[in-house]
């Protein structure tokens, strides 16, 4: 395999851990050390204060509560749209309680009926506090 001159000096210099190569393995390892979650769980609207009660209960760090619309699984017929409303929990959790946290609100959150909701685990890059303008660590939570 031939690699053309011009780019064998810029291949060079990453490889050999220049700025370039050094800040994509800086952000890499940044990105695994980052152990948090974000949940968020679309529930039956008449169900969210239970929800809420349990998440108090075992200490959730933190809960985002807003009303949404939509459809899935369940479809509600009596709506020309067939929209549903429902109401969308976001937290952010560290990795440690994600189980515990997703555990409530799926025990709390249910009625044994189609259309109960779900619930998503995502990763988290990173968080910022705007009030301090600065990066937020998982241990903080």
């Amino acid at each position: 395999m031939t690699v053309r001159p011009e780019l064998s000096s810029k291949l060079m210099t990453i490889v050999q851990g220049d700025r370039i190569g050094e800040a994509f393995r800086l952000t890499a390892a940044k990105r695994k050390s980052m152990k948090l979650k974000l949940i968020t769980a679309t529930v039956n609207i008449l169900m969210v204060e239970e929800v809420e009660k349990r998440l108090r209960e075992i200490a959730a760090p933190g809960l985002s509560v807003s009303k949404t619309k939509g459809y899935g699984d369940y479809k509600n017929f009596f709506q020309r749209d067939l929209m549903t409303t429902h109401a969308r929990l976001q937290i952010y959790a560290p990795e440690s309680r994600v189980k515990e946290i997703v555990g409530a609100i799926m025990d709390s959150g249910s009625a044994g009926l189609e259309g109960d909701g779900i619930v998503a685990v995502s990763p988290v890059e990173t968080i910022y506090r705007i009030a301090d303008k600065k990066e937020v660590n998982a241990e903080e939570f």
